[in-house]
């Protein structure tokens, strides 16, 4: 992490003269010196998001007996939490860019620490899944301003450093969360994993209220005007160099969270794991992704971004034709749902964080209504991936392998289109 935070401060980019955020001739203020402490406090309350989900998936199964519901209903809490997450993502750009990147955070956090504790409190699947679309809507006011934060404080190569270890740090959530899930669990019951995830997130909200700078000093007063907002918008749509990294993140995106729904009931309940193998099972998925990752933050600075997205659209789509293939020959067992899984992790390590970079690159005036489309579209195919599941499964893998390896192929083919066909002047 010393090497991200010591990522060069980046100077003031002069705003398109066609934009209608550009900042006056007389008044250029610069982004403030990011604290060294800065992608750490980023990376514990990114955490804490991600463990709210990443602790709760060894709890699914037996949450149908908790509440006496089905299978159905107890996965469309995960199905609601992202599109809470999607829905809200539209509105936290927008006010991030008129009101700050600070304040809108730490809204955010607040709301999903009483979101987290309707969860936790829950006498019902319907008061769960309330809770559940409530930490969506709240979380992702950290996604949209972290990344709109990185992207105004730091030059191109530190940001995609930072996301690199950032997304590496928060690998260790789907490794870890698991593990720590299904031992609480056991242990003490499923609800206790929503009130550690409040401890954790309390205490990073609290340093980010302390060392959070503010870097948004540009601030757009016309920003939530639905005119000028839906013109940034409609400009990021056509533009090559966001579009065609979102829609392969999106794919990418909605194929992972298919997988993460179905693996609970696949492993524990058809192929009968213990809630302990499972979450073993995902850690060592998650080492793949991490190892890829730590490639990815070494190899930025030589190779550049779009060689290390291509290669790692290649190892997705590697993984999600293997899936299939093995399905399709009669390999219906454990290691022929997990090991093509583990090689499409070790794809997005590769590819996530050049994803990203290329993305918030593309309009560097509005960063926050680029985080906020970004985080709508990725977290809408992520929605559709898992309900996706619901309406193919049949208890065995031939569904999850015929999703993922369409799934992974849109993702490489939709990127290679935008590189190729002229979208807009590149920029």
């Amino acid at each position: 992490m010393a090497m991200a935070s010591g990522g060069r401060v980046r100077g003031h980019a002069t705003a398109d003269p066609s934009s209608f955020l550009m900042t006056p001739a007389h008044a250029v203020p610069r982004p403030p010196t990011p604290p060294r402490s800065l992608p750490v406090l980023l990376v514990m309350y990114a955490l804490a998001g991600l463990l709210a989900t990443d602790t709760y998936l060894p709890s699914m199964p037996h949450l149908q007996d908790v509440f006496g519901t089905t299978e159905a209903r107890v996965q469309f809490t995960m199905t609601v939490y992202f599109l809470g997450v999607a829905v809200a993502n539209l509105f936290y750009g927008p006010l991030s860019d008129k009101y700050g990147r600070r304040p809108v955070l730490l809204f955010g956090g607040v709301a999903f620490l009483l979101a987290t504790l309707v969860c936790a409190s829950a006498t019902s699947i319907e008061m769960l899944t309330v809770g559940r679309f409530a930490q969506g809507a709240s979380v992702c006011s950290l996604t949209v301003t972290s990344r709109a934060t990185v992207r105004e404080l730091y030059d191109d190569t530190s940001v995609t450093r930072i996301n690199a270890y950032i997304a590496m740090a928060e690998g260790l959530a789907p490794a870890i969360g698991p593990v720590i899930g299904a031992e609480v669990l056991i242990q003490l019951g499923w609800r206790w994993n929503f009130y550690g995830v409040v401890l954790l997130a309390g205490a990073a909200l609290m340093a980010l209220y302390i060392k959070l700078p503010e870097s948004n000093v540009h601030r757009n007063a016309r920003a939530l005007m639905p005119g000028p907002l839906l013109r940034v918008y409609g400009q990021l749509l056509v533009n090559r160099n966001f579009i065609g990294p979102v829609l392969a993140a999106g794919f990418v995106f909605g194929g992972l969270m298919l997988y993460i729904v179905e693996a609970p009931f696949m492993l524990i309940e058809r192929m009968g794991l213990s809630e302990r193998q499972y979450g073993m099972t995902q850690a060592v998925i998650v080492c793949f992704y991490i190892a890829a990752m730590i490639g990815t933050s070494r190899l930025i600075g030589v190779l550049g971004a779009r060689p290390l997205l291509a290669a790692g659209l290649l190892a997705i789509a590697g993984g999600g034709v293997s899936m299939l293939a093995l399905a399709l020959a009669g390999y219906d067992g454990f290691l022929a749902f997990v090991a093509p899984f583990a090689i499409y992790t070790f794809g997005i390590g590769i590819a996530m964080a050049p994803m990203l970079t290329r993305a918030l690159s593309s309009n560097r005036s509005a960063t926050g209504s680029v985080a906020a489309l970004l985080g709508t579209i990725t977290m809408s195919f992520a929605f559709l991936g898992t309900q996706t599941i619901t309406m193919i499964r049949d208890g065995t893998t031939l569904p999850v392998a015929w999703a993922m390896c369409v799934i992974s192929l849109c993702a490489l083919v939709t990127y290679a289109i935008t590189e190729f066909v002229r979208f807009t002047r590149p920029a």
